[in-house]
């Protein structure tokens, strides 16, 4: 299913859960508070971009998709162009925001 939403919010959330994150981990992966993703999820907030920037290794977005990502993150395009479902996930996202590469599981 490829939905689309207009909430940057909504998206990240569903991201996060079918990454099996709870808000805390999430946080702690990026180097923020789980008030501020909290934030960002309600759509009262929108990350930094070095934050975003953080959040793509941590929510392991594809390559191709990062720009897309990081424009819907800063309100710079639509949301909409953000795929709700992710892609399969096997994806090591434990050093997220630690400097150390993120490797995809054949």
């Amino acid at each position: 299913m490829q939905d689309r939403t207009h909430s940057f919010g909504y998206w990240l959330r569903r991201r996060r859960k079918a990454l099996d994150l709870t808000q805390e981990t999430l946080a702690q992966r990026v180097c923020c508070s789980g008030f501020t993703i909290r934030k960002i999820e309600a759509d009262e907030r929108r990350p930094s971009r070095r934050l975003a920037e953080r959040l793509t290794a941590a929510l392991a977005i594809p390559e191709e998709e990062r720009r897309d990502f990081l424009d819907a993150a800063r309100a710079l395009h639509a949301t909409n162009r953000l795929r709700l479902d992710p892609t399969p996930v096997g994806t090591d996202t434990r050093a997220a925001g630690s400097g150390a590469s993120i490797h995809s599981l054949p």
